[in-house]
């Protein structure tokens, strides 16, 4: 061996860094590429996911709004209707609404 070519236990710590940097410098390239696109794909799905979130919620809290909507009139209707049947009685303004109801639920179901 010659004294100007260092042995293993010779290398300079320089030498070692310099080695090192340019096996892993395109290997850190490439995970430092990878990861920003991956954080960017991630933020751009958040972002899509808020925007739909908003909307399927907003969707679900008007046919919530619909249905009571609709429950409401149909007890309005069936109370007023079936006290009108029973002249007045208890037991005819329950048998009144409860058919009136049956019927307008019906009707809903048909469309």
């Amino acid at each position: 061996m010659s004294d100007t070519e260092p042995t293993v236990g010779q290398t300079t710590d320089t030498e070692l860094t310099a080695a090192a940097a340019n096996q892993l410098g395109p290997l850190s390239e490439l995970v430092e590429a990878t990861f920003t696109e991956m954080s960017r794909s991630i933020e751009d799905e958040l972002v899509r996911l808020s925007s739909d979130s908003r909307t399927v919620v907003r969707d679900m809290v008007d046919g919530i709004l619909e249905d009571l909507t609709r429950l409401a009139a149909e007890r309005l209707i069936s109370s007023a209707v079936g006290r009108s049947l029973a002249n007045g009685t208890q037991e005819g303004v329950e048998a009144g609404g409860d058919v009136l109801g049956d019927l307008i639920r019906q009707e809903l179901r048909n469309g």
